[in-house]
């Protein structure tokens, strides 16, 4: 059995003592959820995805139904534009943030993506069969309204509401705040 996780810095582990931004940190919630369980952790988040580099990757990789998969949605803002040989994220850190916003971005077209995106993975998901925990937006994401969906998602709460400690960085949850997020999602897991 493997615990499968997607998602972006968040879920990666970002800032945490010792990350070294190329793989997921140990004391990210995925691993201490893993350990618990008895599951071999495949941690494939990414810092600063969008959900539709969520959702390619959900895609992309071999999902078994005795496997558990937890999925972090990220802020609607958040874009990808898929090339055949790389991807290049949009989001407020970037260079071009500003011009995807002024010249494509609207909240209605984004609510309308995210909305496919997130609902496809819920039926890609469902289809393999394995037990899978889709994880909400942050709560200032005023566009996330669950009646959008297709699907009776149940969605779980967001790390974000279990912050009691920062990262290094100031801007990312701490040890303590994965610790508690992991122990939330135990009881959707067992």
């Amino acid at each position: 059995m493997n615990l499968i996780s997607f998602g972006s810095s968040l879920t990666f582990g970002q800032a945490l003592k010792g990350c070294n931004m190329i793989t997921p940190h140990k004391l990210a919630y995925p691993s201490l959820i893993a350990k618990q369980i008895g599951a071999k952790c495949k941690n494939y988040a990414s810092p600063g995805a969008s959900n539709k580099l969520v959702l390619k990757k959900i895609l992309e990789t071999k999902i078994n139904p005795s496997d558990i998969v937890t999925v972090q949605w990220n802020n609607f803002t958040r874009w990808a534009i898929i090339n055949k040989n790389n991807v290049t994220s949009i989001g407020p850190w970037t260079d071009h943030f500003d011009k995807w916003v002024k010249y494509f971005y609207t909240d209605k077209d984004a609510t309308f993506n995210h909305t496919i995106i997130i609902d496809y993975a819920w039926l890609h998901l469902s289809t393999i069969g394995c037990k899978f925990i889709f994880s909400r937006p942050e709560k200032n994401e005023e566009k996330f309204n669950k009646k959008n969906f297709l699907h009776a998602h149940n969605f779980v709460d967001h790390i974000s509401d279990f912050l009691v400690d920062d990262a290094e960085d100031n801007d990312h949850p701490g040890p303590e705040s994965h610790k508690l997020y992991a122990e939330y999602l135990m009881k959707f897991i067992i």
